[in-house]
């Protein structure tokens, strides 16, 4: 009797803590870095910057030749990183992405036999003035795809760090992302010695690069010199610096005029790559001003179109380059970009497309994936779905610049949700099957707006 009337009490204290422990525990997981962000102050819940939010700089001068015939290609880069943490740094470290083609480092997917390599060749490393090995050894370490330098002194906070790196490597024929898509023709990623990030969550970011996910870079500025043989074409992140100095006579008079029409304008055709066609010069100079990373592509059988698209009162250069052997199937793709951009400008997200150009490489007119990188997008066809999908990676992750490497639901995520609306509420009436092909597709992985 006496045991039985306690139970009564027992229940109620016991539910009254179950109530107390379910109240607490409403909240979403958080990571334990994330959590500790926020009580730092550098990052806000309401995901703003928090009140001593800081990301670092990073500045590279990148002068790189490419030698098709060998599939190779070497350069020279001095590189500003900037120190606005406040962390004392006694290392770098600086990713090497294509020692993922050591012999003996891990990959996702099989790769080229002939593409397996002793990884990136390194020519010089000097640091803050003092010349480092570039063999392995107490002062660097190469793990993976990232190489760790030691510095002889401490980085401050608020300092600057000046480095020069010189390197060699292979262009590889397996084309994950990048790569040889034929014998002359080629999309430049993953290509420089690269600066990892430091940050408020994880410190350096020492996730290596295998194939099985993008990136997560440092936002800086690039000034990028690309010599090339004067046949071929090239077309980069950024702006072109010195088109009065490298291109054919031709093809400088349509570059004017693409640059202030909102009509295509085809820049080098079919035509003139039927004769012996070559430019003023084979060296290429582009600039981008606050992107995350930087990538080029080049041949010397491809065409190039481009127009302009007004963006909030200033003109975006829209740039397409495919195969001259397929300018029908792709003909349409710069005009599909300019309508792309007017509507995620305008409508969703809504906010300016915040770059001065976009441009588009298509290896094939196959058809196939597409990867994304600042200003540009490599697509593996003309497809108005790969073009809408890349484009917005504008936005996310470059833009935003979240961490691809992480979290690629949230970037591919708004990626293929952003298709979907673009193509359903804008292209329905006037691409017919082109636009019944790509919904179709979506659709039956995703549902539709109405499903919402």
């Amino acid at each position: 009797m006496k045991n039985s009337s306690l139970f009564p009490i027992f229940l109620f204290f016991f539910a009254a803590i179950l109530i107390e422990v379910q109240a607490q525990e409403t909240r979403f997981f958080m990571p334990s870095e994330i959590a500790q962000a926020y009580k730092n102050g550098t990052r806000s819940m309401d995901g703003r910057p928090g009140p001593k939010y800081w990301q670092n700089l990073v500045n590279y001068n990148i002068e790189v030749e490419v030698f098709p015939s060998e599939k190779k290609l070497q350069g020279s880069e001095k590189v500003t990183f900037y120190n606005n943490s406040p962390d004392q740094i006694n290392r770098v470290l600086v990713r090497l992405y294509h020692d993922l083609f050591r012999e003996a480092n891990a990959r996702a997917y099989r790769v080229n036999p002939s593409d397996i390599t002793d990884g990136v060749e390194l020519t010089e490393i000097i640091v803050n003035g003092t010349v480092y090995e570039t063999t392995e050894g107490d002062m660097l370490r190469r793990n993976g795809t990232n190489t760790t330098i030691h510095l002889q002194e401490p980085l401050e906070p608020g300092g600057i760090l000046e480095l020069t790196i010189g390197w060699a490597q292979k262009i590889p024929e397996t084309t994950i992302r990048e790569g040889a898509y034929d014998s002359t023709s080629f999309f430049i990623a993953y290509w420089y010695p690269q600066i990892s990030v430091y940050d408020d969550i994880f410190g350096w970011d020492l996730l290596d690069y295998d194939f099985s996910a993008e990136f997560y870079n440092n936002l800086g500025n690039y000034d990028v010199k690309i010599t090339v043989p004067d046949n071929f074409t090239v077309l980069a992140t950024g702006q072109l610096q010195n088109a009065e100095e490298v291109l054919a006579p031709a093809s400088l008079e349509r570059y004017r005029e693409a640059k202030k029409s909102t009509e295509t304008v085809v820049i080098v055709s079919p035509d003139d790559l039927d004769g012996d066609f070559h430019h003023r010069s084979g060296t290429w100079h582009y600039q981008a001003s606050e992107v995350s990373d930087f990538s080029f592509a080049l041949s010397d059988h491809f065409s190039w179109d481009a127009a302009t698209q007004n963006v909030d009162g200033r003109d975006v250069l829209i740039n397409s380059f495919y195969p001259a052997d397929g300018a029908e199937a792709c003909r349409e793709v710069t005009a599909n970009q300019q309508k792309t951009m007017q509507h995620f400008s305008e409508d969703m997200p809504g906010i300016p497309y915040p770059y001065p150009e976009f441009t588009t490489f298509i290896s094939s007119t196959r058809g196939g994936g597409g990867m994304e990188t600042p200003m540009m997008a490599n697509n593996g066809g003309p497809g108005l779905g790969v073009t809408v999908h890349e484009m917005f990676h504008t936005y996310f992750p470059m833009y935003v610049r979240t961490n691809e490497q992480r979290w690629a639901w949230m970037d591919e995520g708004w990626a293929d949700f952003n298709t979907a609306f673009v193509t359903k509420r804008y292209f329905q009436n006037d691409d017919g099957l082109l636009y019944s092909d790509v919904s179709g597709g979506v659709n039956n992985v995703m549902g539709t707006i109405s499903d919402l």
